[in-house]
């Protein structure tokens, strides 16, 4: 089935460019077990960016931020990454197949393990960054003459 081709408006178009980038998958040739097509859809792309967007958002304290003037997209595009590998991860883990027979055994589409470290991995790093970046969103509050400072 043919994906329906979406044109999106900036700055949509140009993260999903960077994400195709970040995670090599620019030239469809390249992909010779996917019959030489990319891996991923702008339209997946897409959501996984916006998915990131609200986890930021909705992450304490809240904040606002437009896609258009995202202050910090490294952390954006890292964000759609982990919901990436996340998404990819439960595919492997629902299309896994195991057989055994007479001490012979196959295992098909077991990738669920390695989606599964890779997300550990950038989890952690992006936990710490997107509280970082929130921490320096939230003004700091000192008082005139006091020891006691808040962060």
């Amino acid at each position: 089935m043919a994906e329906e081709t979406i044109v999106y408006p900036e700055p949509m178009s140009s993260y999903i460019q960077r994400f195709r980038n970040k995670v090599l998958d620019t030239d469809p040739l390249k992909n010779i077990l996917n019959d030489y097509q990319l891996e991923f859809t702008d339209s997946q792309i897409a959501g996984w960016i916006t998915e990131a967007w609200y986890m930021i958002n909705e992450t304490e304290p809240r904040t606002n931020y437009r896609l258009e003037r995202f202050p910090k997209t490294a952390l954006l595009l890292d964000g759609a990454m982990m919901v990436m590998l996340e998404a990819r991860g439960l595919l492997h883990l629902r299309n896994q197949l195991s057989y055994s027979d007479a001490g012979f055994s196959v295992n098909l589409d077991d990738k669920a393990g390695h989606y599964a470290q890779w997300l550990a991995q950038k989890a952690t790093l992006f936990y710490q960054e997107l509280k970082q970046f929130k921490r320096s969103q939230v003004p700091r509050f000192y008082s005139v003459g006091s020891p006691m400072r808040f962060w």
